[in-house]
């Protein structure tokens, strides 16, 4: 068994990512875009096809407030009849979708750069809707780590119109550890 926590999303086939900028090595925004790309899924899972037309244009690491590492991933998509109510506006569980992609990505990367498996499940989401981004609308989702360590980690989202002129949606999105199979020495209070 590999000592390497990411080991697995290493072994993931590679991406093209030259298109990405950003200040951390081209592995390392490769290893970002795989384990989004593991998440997203495959076949008939819950938001595939949404999922894989998520563009990565820009990672970041950087220390931020307190010394901690923090980071920033921004992605773009176009808003697609598939992502769309009987309004003809994105849909907000799309949103939802949206930004619990988004906010890992940063989380993901902070746990890349210390060599940490930085995954996680979901535990709690806060969206916000500002405005209504209508079919056709290209979209700019801004994501940044809040705190990642411990159990407990933290993202933020905010999506855009793509010209940086508009905000449709914000939120928070917690994740927990998973613990390995099998491990879990505590009942469930419930």
């Amino acid at each position: 068994m590999s000592s390497d926590p990411l080991a697995f999303f290493r072994a993931l086939p590679d991406l093209e990512v030259d298109h990405v900028k950003g200040n951390i090595s081209l592995e390392d925004k490769k290893l970002n875009c795989k384990v989004m790309k593991y998440f997203v899924g495959t076949g008939n899972h819950f938001g595939v096809a949404i999922g894989n037309r998520l563009r990565a244009t820009d990672i970041n690491v950087y220390k931020g407030a307190g010394g901690a590492l923090e980071a920033q991933m921004v992605l773009e998509i176009d808003v697609t009849e598939d992502m769309c109510n009987v309004y003809g506006t994105m849909h907000g569980a799309c949103a939802a979708l949206l930004i619990d992609l988004g906010a890992s990505g940063p989380l993901v990367a902070v746990g890349i750069a210390t060599g940490t498996n930085t995954t996680g499940m979901s535990q709690t989401m806060d969206l916000i809707f500002h405005n209504a981004p209508r079919l056709g609308s290209k979209l700019r989702i801004v994501n940044t780590s809040v705190t990642v360590g411990g159990r407990l980690k933290t993202g933020r989202s905010e999506i855009w119109d793509k010209s940086g002129e508009r905000l449709y949606v914000s939120g928070t999105h917690s994740k927990v550890n998973i613990p390995p199979q099998g491990k879990s020495k505590k009942p469930s209070k419930l």
